[in-house]
């Protein structure tokens, strides 16, 4: 018989010490793959985030202002009219409200079209062309499958009809669930003319002095809020670097106790197997074959338990993302080569785990040991 099929058969034969652990390797794994995917998708939203960063501040209204329900196009006149106004480089009013489209509830935003493109959101990618007239929409990636709508077909808001002039690729954040309507447009069917939800302020960043433009912008506003956006983004990373250490912690105690334990199963296991090394070795066996039986049992075991945490971190992860980080916009993708990698470490671990139980397996006397049993 040859070895490998004696490993195989110690593994049926001891089925529930296996299913121990395999599930003892699995849930260690799975803890590292979904704390890994979750770190590594915190840093390339960050990463993106600072990339693809249109607007550099987002003007909104302060709670319960006495006389000031809303914030309107004058607003941008001022902001306009602010001591730094050469610096800064594009203005993009807005008006969010939620519309009924085909019984769905749908967020709309009104945009000026020319401003909102020059944004310079290095993350809009679209099919079909530029929105311009006041009839044309650009729908988020989600929204247009939720509603079925292509580009070319018709969409009726609030008794108008409009035309899908184009659709999001996938961003990742808030715009996939959004319909970009006409501002103005927008304001007409709402009968809010003139009214704003929020104002985001682009700057020459490379030469604007922000500190000092928002700092004026308030002075202008003094009812409305001033958020520069890459504070946000810091007070944010710095979020993302404690669960970074965080991850690295446990990681390393998952570590220590998956070889601890794959450790102490394999020593337990070689203890109850005594008598069958000892005849394995009378009958001619080398140290080598029986060194080789319990090598093969472990990479056949963490193979399984690497492939079984992999896909239980990856699942952990997708809940995580839509349960706990929602605020993040994370985008948990599923990869081969990492899914390769995490088996091959899982391999590995439990060859190291069971590489000092072997050896003195191997060097078992065969006559102490018959004797003994």
């Amino acid at each position: 018989m040859r070895n490998d099929h004696i490993a195989v058969r110690n593994l049926v034969n001891k089925k529930y010490k296996t299913v121990y652990l395999i599930l003892g390797i699995s849930f260690s794994i799975a803890i590292i793959v979904c704390l890994f995917l979750l770190n590594r998708s915190m840093e390339k939203m960050l990463a993106d985030s600072y990339d693809a960063i249109g607007s550099n501040m987002v003007v909104t209204l302060k709670k319960n202002v006495v006389g000031k329900d809303a914030l309107t196009v004058d607003d941008i006149i001022k902001i306009n009219s602010v001591e730094y106004r050469q610096n800064i480089a594009v203005i993009a009013p807005k008006l969010i409200e939620k519309v009924k489209i085909r019984n769905n509830d749908v967020i709309a935003v009104g945009v000026d079209f020319p401003a909102e493109l020059n944004l310079k959101k290095k993350w809009w990618k679209f099919k079909g062309s530029k929105p311009y007239r006041s009839d044309d929409l650009l729908l988020g990636s989600k929204v247009a499958k939720k509603l079925s709508v292509n580009i070319g077909n018709k969409l009726e808001i609030l008794g108008k009809k409009f035309t899908v002039r184009a659709i999001l690729k996938k961003t990742g954040t808030d715009d996939d669930n959004v319909i970009f309507v006409n501002l103005l447009t927008l304001q007409e069917l709402l009968h809010k003319e003139g009214v704003l939800s929020l104002i985001e302020v682009s700057a020459y960043c490379y030469t604007c002095p922000i500190e000092s433009i928002s700092a004026q912008i308030r002075q202008k506003l003094p009812y409305a809020n001033v958020k520069i956006i890459s504070s946000i983004l810091e007070q944010r990373k710095q979020t993302v670097e404690k669960f970074e250490v965080f991850s690295k912690v446990i990681t390393a105690f998952t570590f220590i106790t998956m070889i601890t334990f794959v450790s102490v199963v394999m020593f337990s296991s070689i203890m109850e197997r005594l008598k069958e090394i000892g005849i394995f070795r009378t009958i001619g066996f080398r140290k080598s074959d029986v060194a080789e039986i319990f090598f093969t049992e472990s990479i056949i075991v963490g193979f399984i338990g690497g492939t079984i945490g992999y896909l239980l971190g990856f699942l952990l992860a997708k809940i995580a993302d839509l349960k706990l980080f929602t605020e993040f916009n994370l985008n948990v993708d599923f990869s081969f080569i990492l899914f390769g990698i995490v088996v091959i470490i899982s391999v590995f671990i439990a060859i190291i785990s069971t590489l000092i139980p072997a050896i003195k397996a191997a060097n078992t006397d065969p006559i102490k040991t018959l004797n003994f049993v």
